[in-house]
């Protein structure tokens, strides 16, 4: 075998260990980014926007200490707390049978939540999917925006799909706060009953 010879095949073998590790990797990290739907600092999220299918529109922006819902009213903070939290913990439960995965699909696109977190500048920082639950409800259907690999998720601790803590009815968003004021700066407070004055007080 002459020079020439052995230098096509030793190039041959170089290009094929490259090419094998390369398209390892990008194929291994094209799987990693499809699974990571978890945000591990959520003091980054500045704003969060969910909708689905039947029009619910949901706007959350941070306002300093507080969240804005829908441009107009504070948002409760419970709520909120809630979606950063599941947004913080959220982790793949299993990825699904080839079976399962075309049920999933369709539940997505039929009635998943399209979630959409951004950071202080506006830029994307998650983009998913969010639908139903496993028969058992131990897990949630979730996927990437940009891909077509569903996963069923969970969150370590917590009990029943995730789903639930996504809210979008604005009755459940809202600030339920009466009286803003705090109460060390409140000196009185007085009642009167047009039609019951003795009733005042």
């Amino acid at each position: 075998m002459n020079k020439t010879s052995l230098l096509l095949i030793l190039f041959l073998l170089l290009s094929g260990t490259t090419a094998y590790f390369y398209w390892g990797y990008n194929s291994q990290s094209s799987l990693q980014k499809d699974s990571d739907f978890s945000i591990k600092d959520s003091d980054r999220i500045h704003r969060i926007f969910m909708a689905d299918r039947t029009g619910k529109r949901v706007d959350l922006v941070r306002e300093g200490d507080h969240w804005v819902y829908n441009k107009k009213y504070k948002a409760r903070q419970n709520a909120v707390d809630n979606i950063l939290e599941t947004l913080r913990r959220v982790e793949v439960l299993y990825p699904p049978s080839k079976a399962l995965e075309k049920n999933m699909i369709t539940d997505l696109a039929v009635n998943g939540i399209h979630l959409q977190a951004f950071d202080q500048i506006g830029k994307i920082i998650k983009d998913f999917y969010i639908g139903g639950v496993t028969s058992d409800e131990s897990g949630t259907y979730m996927m990437m925006a940009d891909s077509e690999r569903p996963y069923v998720t969970h969150m370590n601790g917590f009990e029943g799909g995730l789903r639930v803590r996504f809210l979008l009815k604005e009755r459940d968003l809202r600030d339920r706060t009466v009286f803003a004021e705090k109460k060390e700066n409140i000196e009185s407070i007085s009642i009167e009953y047009p039609k019951q004055r003795n009733l005042s007080f």
